[in-house]
């Protein structure tokens, strides 16, 4: 059973908590970050959640009196739990296209500018990227624009070397 990726944080006393990722559930809705209305269209960040166990106890039935005699041998059930630690991040879809739409906008207008002059405009395409990857649009993209992307990720891994 895959849950993604996990990591430990620290608690008050020393102890740590397992926090994980559940890639195997569909993300609780959470509040836009633009609009504040409650979504889940596009999970930018994914929610994080807190595995715990939690002991099951042997419940007596309606009539069933006192045990007598405890098993100390018998072996103690656990059920794993999840608490939510973080919610995700998401946004709707109508402030999603927005965003699409400001991004491409930027692309068709800085796109050759920026690679005629990559030194110059090195942060710009740097942070267009880091926004392109971050709302998810490679997912959408086809055709022209998706070529124009992959020539200024080329353009700025040439910058590097």
């Amino acid at each position: 059973m895959g849950f993604g990726m996990f990591f430990i944080v620290p608690l008050q006393a020393g102890r740590g908590v397992k926090v994980i990722t559940r890639d195997n559930i569909a993300s609780p809705t959470a509040l836009c970050i633009k609009c504040n209305c409650r979504t889940r269209s596009h999970v930018l960040e994914v929610a994080q959640y807190e595995e715990y166990e939690e002991l099951i106890e042997d419940e007596l039935e309606e009539f069933q009196g006192r045990k007598k005699f405890v098993d100390e041998e018998k072996e103690q059930k656990f059920v794993i739990k999840y608490a939510l630690v973080d919610e995700p991040i998401v946004m709707c879809h109508k402030c999603w296209v927005k965003k699409k739409d400001q991004l491409v906008a930027a692309m068709e207008l800085n796109h050759g500018l920026w690679l005629e002059n990559m030194s110059e405009h090195l942060l710009e395409a740097k942070k267009f990227l880091k926004d392109w990857k971050y709302y998810q649009l490679s997912k959408e993209s086809r055709g022209e624009l998706e070529v124009k992307v992959k020539q200024l990720k080329a353009a700025l891994k040439e910058e590097y070397v």
